[in-house]
């Protein structure tokens, strides 16, 4: 859901230590997502009678917003409307920041491929192989056969930096590929990807830089999720566990880090 969506994105970066993090969005959803993320602060923007963001009326609250932020996360539950077309447009345009493009999102890009062409700031896409196959317009075995060209060519054909999610997720920009270790089936289930695009804009926030801030993400949140497994096996975990497991996993990597320097 909208509200589910939200909150795990929002959660996501908060628990992986970006500074300060707000969630733009419906009244609906701003009021399920700060139970879960009361540290965050809120831009209430303007609903349709479906409950979908409205394009003309959220243009300055969001402008303004971005004017301060080090990364913009868009995308997560926010639906596929006309408006929420023109919304992803206008942020890909204004954003002086990266901007991680995820879930719904992806979707309207598929729609309106003007998103990525009209760009102005440094982008990155989320998509699993299901929604990399509507960028594409092809079979989703397509994907699956060829994940590393997929992801590969399409950040280069219109210089971004591809997600493209799976178990050895691949990571893609015009120069660099990299491929994931870690990670497990328990979390190929909804709302784990929201986690993942909250994750990568915190890492990209703190000044990682846009390739290795993706790495970043990625890695964190395997680790988080191979941590969660362990405690619960794979078959009970909850993208929320993966969120509880951040902060051991952050312990193993500064504990990984000490044995390789010594």
């Amino acid at each position: 859901s909208m509200r589910g969506a939200a909150a795990f994105a929002t959660l996501g970066a908060l628990r992986s230590g970006a500074g300060l993090v707000r969630l733009a969005s419906v009244e609906k959803c701003i009021d399920t997502a700060s139970i879960h993320a009361p540290e965050a602060t809120f831009i209430e923007l303007d609903s349709d009678d479906y409950g979908y963001m409205l394009y003309d009326s959220s243009r300055e609250p969001l402008a303004a917003a971005m004017e301060k932020a080090d990364a913009v996360v868009i995308g997560c539950g926010m639906g596929v409307t006309p408006d929420t077309i023109e919304l992803t447009k206008f942020v890909t345009e204004t954003a002086k920041c990266p901007v991680i493009i995820d879930a719904d999102g992806i979707n309207c890009i598929s729609k309106d491929i003007d998103i990525l062409m009209k760009k102005n700031s440094d982008i990155i896409i989320t998509p699993h192989m299901g929604e990399m196959a509507r960028l594409l317009r092809c079979d989703v075995s397509m994907i699956a056969e060829n994940r590393l060209i997929a992801a590969e060519k399409y950040a280069e054909k219109y210089d971004i930096t591809v997600v493209l999610k799976g178990a050895g997720t691949v990571i893609a920009s015009g120069r660099s590929t990299a491929v994931n270790h870690t990670g497990n089936a328990g979390m190929s289930v909804g709302g784990s990807g929201d986690v993942l695009a909250g994750m990568i804009g915190a890492a990209v926030a703190q000044g990682c830089g846009i390739f290795d801030g993706a790495c970043a993400g990625v890695y964190m949140h395997g680790l988080a999720g191979d941590t969660a497994a362990r405690k619960l096996g794979m078959e009970a975990m909850l993208p929320r566990d993966i969120i509880s497991a951040l902060p051991e996993a952050f312990s193993l990597l500064k504990e990984k880090k000490q044995n390789m320097t010594v």
